[in-house]
């Protein structure tokens, strides 16, 4: 088990639409304990997938499944500042475990 995950957009469209990593990422997406997201990463998704034929049903069992979380003054202010400003994503380089821990998510 993975633990604690970040999903980001194109992580999630590749759950959601095949593409080559989708078997990759599928693996990933089960074998993890909690995966969480953005409200912004759902709404990406959504509007990504759209521009596709896929699955409506599966499309919302895998948002179903998603922890996420809220982007408030406070969420943003600090994702703003969160390492180098080309960093695009979370990388193996990056821990966001300590910074997750540090907070209080609902799941919606």
């Amino acid at each position: 088990m993975s633990g604690v995950a970040y999903a980001d957009t194109s992580t999630l469209v590749k759950l959601v639409l095949v593409e080559a990593e989708t078997p990759a990422v599928y693996r990933w997406f089960t074998e993890s304990t909690r995966v969480m997201t953005s409200r912004v990463g759902v709404i990406e998704t959504v509007r990504a997938s759209s521009r596709r034929p896929h699955d409506p049903a599966h499309l919302a069992f895998v948002l179903a499944d998603l922890q996420v979380i809220e982007l408030d003054v406070s969420v943003a202010s600090v994702a703003a500042s969160i390492g180098s400003p080309v960093l695009r994503t979370w990388t193996r380089s990056t821990s966001p475990q300590r910074w997750l821990s540090q907070r209080t998510w609902r799941r919606s």
